[in-house]
């Protein structure tokens, strides 16, 4: 599951504060959409590696911070008829 956070930097901060690791270095990249920053925190869960989940948190950049002047929109069908 993706959280999203409205400012990245900060939260990782917040999360190295309060005793909690991330699995490297934030990402940056251009997902198609516009400027994507992505952290994912390590999980200490126990079992097998490959079903464990952990934790993403994701910053989009904001209508006019980014690349695209357009911010992404969805079209009102989407996630219906399931």
């Amino acid at each position: 599951m993706a959280h999203d956070t409205h400012n990245l930097d900060k939260f990782g901060g917040h999360l190295q504060a309060n005793g909690g690791t991330a699995r490297g270095q934030a990402l940056v990249r251009n997902d198609g959409f516009d400027i994507l920053k992505q952290m994912l925190e390590r999980c200490y869960q126990e079992g097998d590696a490959a079903e464990a989940s952990f934790p993403e948190y994701c910053q989009w950049s904001q209508p006019g911070e980014g690349d695209q002047e357009v911010a992404s929109t969805f079209a009102e069908e989407t996630g219906k008829g399931f």
